[in-house]
């Protein structure tokens, strides 16, 4: 069982391939009393599972301190997934805080002399790095990529790795997506670089590279399911759901139907 939070859909950034809509406000709870019981009952279902905390970006919530102190008291397991922005790395000083991340970074930010800086303070924050992952959106990942390793401390090289997504604002997505699987098989890419090791369950695309944003905007009615039983996510109001927030979709012997 895969168990997400997302904790808010705001985010700082306004990448093509995120469905989190930034950089338009939603709604998220932010009661500290509401918060509390909330990741209590979290903890009494899922003790034994890591809990995935994403956004949007979980450092602009308000009381992001409060909540990864509270999941640390409980002794819950979770990861963090972080854009390791400034506001980002400056909440993680600030608190002093131990816990799991992963780093995604994102070839459309304009900033990339201010990342490649804090990359090279990332082993005095003390953090357990799971991931660093260079979002694949053509030439210009590859070049990024080259710039991030020449400033990583050795020891994260191995969690250096590319990882496809699909910008659906650019013209040729649908071809990185292509030219990503073409490299993923090749022996000699696989020399040089890392690449995302989660294969795409869509049937038709199960020897390719998994895209997320591939797999949760395209046309899903009349294939298989892919998260009946086996995935849960809790958005902003801390509601759960399952199929990426598609709350019509219904399944007829687990095939997604369109409603009526």
């Amino acid at each position: 069982m895969q168990v997400e939070w997302e904790i808010i859909a705001n985010c700082n950034y306004d990448c093509g391939y995120c469905g989190c809509l930034s950089p338009v406000a939603l709604g998220y709870e932010k009661d500290p009393e509401v918060l509390n019981a909330f990741m209590e009952k979290l903890h009494e279902e899922y003790s034994d599972i890591e809990l995935f905390l994403l956004g949007g970006e979980v450092y602009i919530h308000p009381k992001i301190d409060m909540i990864l102190r509270k999941l640390l008291d409980l002794g819950q397991d979770f990861v963090v997934q972080t854009n390791y922005a400034k506001v980002s790395i400056d909440k993680m000083r600030g608190a002093g805080l131990k816990y799991k991340i992963n780093i995604s970074i994102h070839p459309d930010d304009a900033d990339l002399d201010g990342m490649l800086l804090r990359l090279k303070e990332l082993p005095s924050l003390g953090m357990d790095v799971r991931r660093i992952d260079v979002m694949y959106v053509g030439d210009k990942s590859l070049a990024w990529h080259k710039e991030v390793k020449a400033v990583l401390d050795p020891k994260y090289y191995k969690v250096l790795r590319l990882m496809p997504v699909a910008d659906f604002r650019t013209e040729g997505y649908q071809e990185h997506l292509k030219v990503y699987n073409t490299m993923a098989r090749s022996w000699i890419y696989n020399k040089i670089y890392q690449f995302d090791d989660c294969k795409s369950t869509m049937p038709g695309y199960t020897d390719e590279a998994r895209c997320f944003t591939w797999e949760r905007q395209i046309n899903t009615y009349g294939k298989e399911c892919l998260y009946k039983d086996n995935y849960i996510i809790y958005n902003p109001q801390l509601y759960p759901n399952t199929c990426c927030y598609k709350k019509d979709i219904a399944l007829d012997n687990n095939i997604c139907k369109e409603p009526v």
